[in-house]
């Protein structure tokens, strides 16, 4: 039995100010992955939790431990391609295994990266229309690294003309890393 979250991942009002902390993107899908989890850690019946590896970590026992409602973590296996980890709670155990490409092998991680891959691409479409409104001949962005930078750059003067905070930025894949590195300016400290 699949518990109920009470939403498909984690919270947007939260997620920008998690990834703007000083934290890595790792951190931050911790950080995500975390509020998913969280109902399974209450839950009375065992699990097996299957997760892709979050960014490049290959640990995840400090990370675990730290999460409420958690007595204590055994650390199972911790190999380059996968870690696995028995989390025991005042309920039943949960084993959580990381392993990576886990959508290769397991359905519903492989259902659940194409749904995020797809919903996050409808998030840059919306994105892209809604500030080629304000700039007219602005190149659309995927949101990556290189381009996202020059995305920045690009709606700079619309987003101070509107009058949209910085912190708004914070949550897209363009995010605080980006801004911390190219235009540290733009990020609060």
């Amino acid at each position: 039995m699949i518990p109920d979250t009470g939403h498909g991942g984690p919270d947007g009002k939260n997620f920008p100010g998690t990834a703007g902390n000083g934290s890595d993107t790792a951190e931050a899908a911790f950080a995500g992955f975390s509020t998913v989890l969280a109902p399974f850690l209450r839950d009375p019946s065992p699990a097996l939790v299957h997760a892709d590896r979050l960014g490049a970590r290959r640990r995840y026992r400090e990370h675990l431990q730290s999460l409420a409602g958690v007595e204590w973590v055994w650390t199972l296996d911790e190999r380059p391609a996968s870690s696995s980890y028995r989390v025991e709670t005042s309920g039943a155990p949960v084993e959580i295994r990381f392993t990576v490409g886990c959508d290769a092998h397991q359905l519903p991680v492989a259902l659940a990266s194409m749904v995020s891959k797809y919903l996050r691409e409808l998030h840059m479409d919306l994105l892209n229309r809604f500030w080629r409104r304000h700039v007219p001949d602005l190149r659309p962005t995927a949101g990556y690294f290189t381009d996202g930078t020059r995305f920045l750059a690009d709606i700079e003067p619309a987003r101070r003309r509107l009058g949209i905070p910085v912190i708004v930025l914070l949550s897209l894949d363009v995010g605080p890393h980006i801004l911390r590195r190219h235009q540290p300016d733009l990020v609060p400290q």
